[in-house]
C-alpha cells in the first residue's frame, strides 16, 4: 500500500477544499472527508495495483535499487496481493459512486478517465509506466483534476484559479516519479522501460527535475490575484460607479437571464417614483387582496383582506423580498398586477434596459421574464437617486405586526448589509432557474458602486464575489470633481460695443469622472475662446469651449459661459465713453 505516498492523493483534496472556503465562502466537512478517503483509498489501489502488474510481468531484476516490491520479494502471495488488488477496486468504487453523486457529471468524467488511465499505466500492451508520459498523467490526475475535482465536489462550480495550485501539486508529484525513475535509470532501460528520464538522459533530466521542484515554489510566491476582479465563478456580472454609470468590470454583462427577486428593484423604484410625484404617499393604508396574500415564495405573511400602511409594504418589499407584499404594491397603484408591469416595462425602456422583459412584479418563475446584468445596473444606478430604498435595505433585522397583533420577524437577505462595510443595499434573488443573483452596493470616500452578480451555483457564491468586485473597485479608483459648475476659469474675454471692455468666464457644467488611482495627475484643461465677442452679453451664454484632457488624450468637453450680464452702454455712457477715448 506505502503508506508514505498517501499525502500526495491527500494534499489536493486538502487544497481544493481550502479553495472552496476562500473563494466560494463554503465547505462541507462530510465532503472533504469522502473525498479524502477516497482518494486516499486510489493512492492505495494504484500502489497494489503497481506492485501486482510489476511482478506479473516480470519488469524487475536484481539491479532495481527502490523501495522492494512485496510480491517481487516472496513477502506476499500473487493470488494474495489479486485479491487485495479486487477488494480495494471495489472500496475505490464505492466511494466513487458516492462522489459521483455528489458531483454529478464532471465527477464522472474524471472518475471514468481515472479507471482508463489508472488501467493503461501497468495494463494492456504498451502500459504508460514504459513510455515517457507517466509523469504527465501525475501531473493531470494527482494535481489539476484533484484540485479542480475537489474544489467542484464542494461548490458545484468551476475556478480557473484552482489551477494554480493543481498545478503545482502536479508538478511536485511529478518530479517524485521523475527523480524515482532517475534512480532507476539503468534497471528500467534493461527491462525495456522507455520512461521520460530515459528519453531525456541524465544531463536534461537534471534540468527538468530543477524545474518541477523551483516552479511550483515561484508559483507560491506570486500573489493569486492581479488586482483585478477576473477571477469571477459567476457566468455574468458587472460592476460600475452609480453617480456616473462608468462601467469598471463586466463579465457577460449582456447575457439574457433570470434574475428571480431582483425583479423587484424595478417595483421599488416604481412605488418610489410615485411617492415622489405625491401620487401615494407612505401612510396609505391597503386592503391585501386575496391573490396577493396567496402569492408563493418569499413572503411577509400578510392577512387576507386586511389593511396594512403601504410603508409596511414598501419596506416588506425590499428588506425581506416579500411577494404578497409586492403585488400589494402593485394592485394598489396600478388597480392590477398585469397594469403594473405594462408600466414596469415601459420605465425599462426609458432607462434604456433593452434586454429586460418583465412579466410579473416579483420574479416568481415565469415564462418570458428576463434581464442582463448591464440592465440591472442601469436600473441600480435609477435608484440610487432615491435613499429612502437604501434606509429599508440596510436593515438587518425588523419585524412585522399585523392588523391583528401577530408578529412576522423579517431579516434580510443581503447578507452583505451586516457584513460588508458600508454596503446598505441593494436585493438578492434566487430560484432553480435563475440561481443565485445579487445586486449590492456600497458607499466609501464619497463613491458608491454598485456589483451586479447573477446565476452562481451556491449561495454564497454570490456575497464573496460580490465583494471581490467591491473591494476591487474601492482600491483601484477615485471620483473625482473636475470641476463645478460655475467656477470662474480666470480669463476674460474682449466685448465689443459693450457696457464693459471684456466679460469673466465660468464652467457651463460640472464634471466628476471615475479615474484609476494615480490618473489624477494626468488631467489638465484646455480653454478654447474667440478673440472678442459682441455685446450684449447675458450671464450664461456659451463664449467658447474647455476641454479635458488625460495624459493629452480630450476625454470630455465643457462650455465656456459669461460669467455676468454685458449690456450694451446707454447714450450718456456711450458718449463718456466716447470722450475719454478722444481725449
Amino acid at each position: 500500500m506505502r503508506p508514505k505516498t498517501f499525502w500526495i492523493a491527500a494534499a489536493p483534496v486538502c487544497v481544493g477544499t481550502a479553495f472552496a472556503g476562500a473563494l466560494a465562502g463554503t465547505w462541507n466537512l462530510w465532503i472533504f472527508l469522502f473525498t479524502l478517503l477516497g482518494a486516499v483509498s486510489i493512492q492505495a489501489m494504484s500502489n497494489m495495483v503497481n506492485d501486482y502488474a510489476y511482478n506479473l510481468k516480470k519488469a524487475e531484476n536484481g539491479t532495481r535499487v527502490g523501495l522492494p516490491r512485496a510480491t517481487t520479494e516472496g513477502w506476499i502471495s500473487m493470488s494474495a496481493a489479486k485479491k487485495m488488488v479486487g477488494f480495494s477496486i471495489v472500496v475505490c468504487s464505492l466511494f466513487g459512486i458516492l462522489l459521483i453523486v455528489i458531483g454529478g457529471l464532471p465527477i464522472a468524467c474524471i472518475a471514468v478517465l481515472s479507471l482508463i488511465c489508472g488501467f493503461c499505466y501497468m495494463g494492456g500492451p504498451k502500459p504508460i509506466a514504459y513510455t515517457p508520459f507517466g509523469e504527465f498523467l501525475v501531473l493531470v490526475f494527482y494535481g489539476l483534476f484533484a484540485v479542480s475535482g475537489t474544489y467542484w465536489l464542494q461548490t458545484h462550480s468551476f475556478n480557473w484559479l484552482t489551477l494554480v495550485p493543481g498545478l503545482s501539486l502536479g508538478l511536485i508529484g511529478a518530479a517524485i516519479l521523475f527523480v524515482n525513475n532517475y534512480r532507476d535509470l539503468d534497471h528500467d532501460r534493461s527491462v525495456g522501460r522507455y520512461t521520460l528520464v530515459a528519453a531525456c538522459g541524465r544531463k536534461l533530466a537534471n534540468t527538468l527535475y530543477m524545474l518541477m521542484i523551483f516552479l511550483p515554489a515561484a508559483q507560491a510566491a506570486q500573489p493569486l490575484e492581479s488586482g483585478t476582479p477576473m477571477t469571477l465563478t459567476t457566468p455574468s456580472a458587472i460592476l460600475a460607479e452609480t453617480a456616473t454609470g462608468t462601467v469598471i468590470f463586466e463579465k457577460n454583462a449582456d447575457e439574457r437571464r433570470e434574475v428571480a427577486s431582483i425583479t423587484k428593484l424595478m417595483t421599488a423604484l416604481l412605488v418610489l417614483e410615485a411617492l415622489d410625484r405625491d401620487e401615494i404617499a407612505l401612510t396609505d393604508s391597503v386592503q391585501i387582496s386575496p391573490r396577493a396574500a396567496a402569492m408563493k415564495g418569499s413572503q411577509a405573511l400578510l392577512d387576507a383582506n386586511a389593511v396594512y400602511p403601504l410603508e409596511d409594504l414598501l419596506r416588506t418589499t425590499i428588506m425581506a423580498s416579500a411577494n404578497d407584499s409586492a403585488v400589494a404594491l402593485s394592485e394598489y397603484i396600478a388597480g392590477s398586477e398585469e397594469n403594473f408591469v405594462d408600466r414596469m416595462n415601459r420605465r425599462a425602456a426609458e432607462l434604456g434596459m433593452t434586454n429586460t422583459n418583465y412579466v410579473n412584479c416579483t420574479g416568481y418563475p415565469q415564462s418570458g421574464q428576463y434581464t442582463t446584468a448591464r440592465d440591472v445596473c442601469r436600473l441600480c444606478c435609477e435608484i440610487a437617486k432615491h435613499p429612502r430604498y437604501n434606509q429599508y435595505a440596510s436593515v438587518w433585522i425588523d419585524k412585522l405586526t399585523h392588523p391583528g397583533g401577530r408578529v412576522t420577524d423579517l431579516t434580510n437577505t443581503n447578507r452583505l448589509v451586516r457584513f460588508y462595510e458600508g454596503c446598505d443595499g441593494y436585493k438578492t434573488g434566487s430560484t432553480d432557474a435563475a440561481k443565485y443573483c445579487l445586486a449590492a452596493t456600497a458607499e466609501k470616500n464619497g463613491m458608491r458602486l454598485v456589483a451586479i452578480v447573477l446565476g452562481t451555483p451556491v449561495s454564497q457564491t454570490r456575497f464573496n464575489e460580490a465583494r471581490q468586485m467591491l473591494d476591487y473597485g474601492f482600491a483601484t479608483y477615485r471620483r473625482v470633481v473636475i470641476a463645478n459648475k460655475g467656477d470662474l476659469l480666470g480669463q476674460n474675454v474682449e466685448v465689443r460695443g459693450g457696457s464693459a471692455e471684456s466679460v469673466p468666464l465660468a464652467l457651463g457644467s460640472g464634471l466628476s469622472m471615475l479615474l484609476k488611482n494615480g490618473q489624477q495627475s494626468g488631467l489638465s484643461l484646455s480653454v478654447q475662446l474667440p478673440e472678442s465677442v459682441d455685446a450684449p452679453i447675458a450671464q450664461g451664454d456659451v463664449i467658447g469651449l474647455v476641454d479635458v484632457l488625460l495624459d493629452g488624450q480630450v476625454i470630455a468637453k465643457l462650455n465656456c459661459v459669461a460669467a455676468q450680464d454685458v449690456p450694451r452702454p446707454g447714450f450718456i455712457e456711450g458718449l463718456l465713453r466716447i470722450l475719454r477715448n478722444w481725449r
